[in-house]
């Protein structure tokens, strides 16, 4: 499939299931969070709606105090027992709410939540894009497997900095030098 440039005004950016218990499996990875929060902050200096998950947050926790503080007021947080974000109710009238074609996920696990989101959103009609550099699984390997399953089977495969830059178009656009801070 050939990829083309999403635009800001029908992307929405998820953020699957970064939560207190999962990324201490994960050390608590800072560099997954920052590069999270790059691509929140960047989604919000584009006006993209975001949508939060959180897989079973009574057994997992809630989404990470510094990742929810990012969130823009009013941003659903949206709690699914089902692997899929597409699997709860709740997730698919979120998106009915906007005007989305394209799905910009980011988050953990790569191989399991991440994978079957994409590949539903894929199947739901959506464009979908996983930023590699901001998702993780617990085996570098499993993410590394997922991201080229997802890659080879029609979903873009791309960094934080560049889906922000190809939003974001030109320097002349007034988010650019904020969003050129972010990815620093």
């Amino acid at each position: 499939m050939t990829f083309t440039r999403p635009s800001a005004m029908t992307t929405a950016l998820v953020v699957v299931d970064v939560q207190e218990r999962l990324l201490a499996a994960y050390g608590g990875d800072p560099a997954l969070l920052a590069k999270v929060a790059a691509a929140i902050g960047g989604a919000v200096e584009l006006g993209l709606p975001i949508i939060a998950t959180e897989q079973y947050p009574a057994g997992l926790g809630k989404t990470m105090p510094e990742i929810a503080a990012l969130l823009p007021e009013g941003a659903p947080v949206v709690e699914k027992t089902s692997f899929s974000c597409f699997g709860e109710p709740a997730f698919v009238a979120e998106l009915q709410k906007r005007r989305v074609e394209t799905l910009c996920l980011v988050g953990i696990e790569a191989h399991v939540c991440m994978q079957q989101t994409a590949f539903d959103a894929l199947a739901q009609g959506y464009r979908t894009l996983v930023l590699a550099d901001a998702t993780r699984s617990r085996n570098p390997f499993d993410r590394d497997t997922a991201l080229s399953l997802m890659l080879h089977n029609g979903i873009a495969v791309t960094t934080v900095e560049s889906f922000l830059f190809s939003l974001t178009v030109t320097a002349k656009n007034p988010a650019f030098k904020r969003i050129s801070k972010l990815v620093k």
